[in-house]
């Protein structure tokens, strides 16, 4: 019982610290999915395209963006037009690539464009990307501008570094692992003191056996719960039987010892017998003499 619940404690507990670190990460990724697409919604904004040009104030309402590698970056870039598919058999051209548009001051290299994805026109996608050498979230949004005639289309990438991440995910980990060890050690006190007190009555009925045992008790007479009452009863009716049944062979061998004394005091009286037989006749008087007097002691002293 001990084992299971030790088993239970070390088994459980770590399976449920690991399912709530991976909600936890989960709800705070999904946390940084809306906060990056509130980021673009803000810089869409104040987007302006004038004579098929992209216009941008050079500082952003979101600090983040205007200060150099803060984590926080935004890149537009614009999306290729399809390539003529005769052009493309003729001149062998290779498959059109983005170009970026813009970026803000907080990014200082130029990332390639290749290292963002493309969604389509008017839908967005969230996902997880490595730039140099770093592990990035990113946000990106297709939109469109200007007239139907000359649509001018691009893509905004608003990207966020995972250190931030990284360091509130080490934080929680370290509460989670602190809150669990707590909680292992409440719960092997709990367990602990609780096994004393559901064994106790098994500790009772070891040292009731052991006084029958001993001939200190002829019956177990202590208070049992009910998944051993029925026990302990049948153990009385198993003693009380063996009591008398035991009675019942001294009451035969105190009868059998006062049927012997008469033949042997007519077998004593012959004149014709052995040494040997009247040794052996004198043994077995005083056995069931002995016998006897050691009865009506027993039965005087009870």
């Amino acid at each position: 019982m001990l084992f299971s619940a030790l088993l239970m404690i070390f088994v459980l507990l770590p399976l449920v610290g690991l399912i709530i670190s991976n909600a936890y990460e989960k709800h705070m990724i999904a946390g940084i999915d809306n906060e990056l697409s509130a980021y673009s919604y803000s810089i869409l904004a104040i987007v302006e395209v004038e004579n098929n040009q992209l216009l941008m104030p050079e500082q952003l309402l979101e600090t983040q963006f205007n200060v150099s590698q803060s984590g926080l970056y935004a890149v537009l870039t614009s999306i290729p037009k399809p390539i003529n598919i005769k052009l493309e058999e003729n001149e062998n051209n290779s498959s059109p690539v983005a170009e970026i548009l813009w970026s803000s001051q907080s990014l200082l290299s130029s990332w390639q464009p290749e290292q963002y994805r493309q969604p389509k026109l008017g839908q967005s996608e969230f996902y997880q990307t490595e730039i140099e050498s770093t592990r990035h979230f990113v946000y990106s949004l297709s939109v469109s501008y200007g007239s139907e005639s000359e649509p001018y289309t691009m893509t905004l990438h608003i990207i966020k570094q995972q250190n931030d991440l990284a360091i509130m995910m080490k934080e929680f980990h370290h509460k989670l692992l602190l809150g669990l060890a707590g909680l292992m050690l409440i719960l092997l006190l709990f367990q602990y003191l609780w096994s004393l007190w559901t064994l106790k009555p098994l500790k009772t009925l070891r040292l009731e056996l052991k006084d029958v045992e001993q001939g200190k008790s002829e019956r177990l007479a202590g208070f049992y719960p009910t998944e051993l009452s029925q026990v302990t009863e049948q153990l009385n009716l198993l003693l009380s039987a063996e009591q008398k049944q035991r009675q019942r062979y001294r009451n035969a061998l105190s009868d059998l010892a006062h049927s012997l004394k008469t033949p042997l005091a007519v077998i004593q009286s012959q004149q014709q017998l052995s040494q040997l037989t009247i040794e052996q006749l004198s043994v077995i008087n005083s056995m069931a003499v002995s016998y006897t007097h050691l009865r009506a002691h027993e039965t005087g002293r009870n």
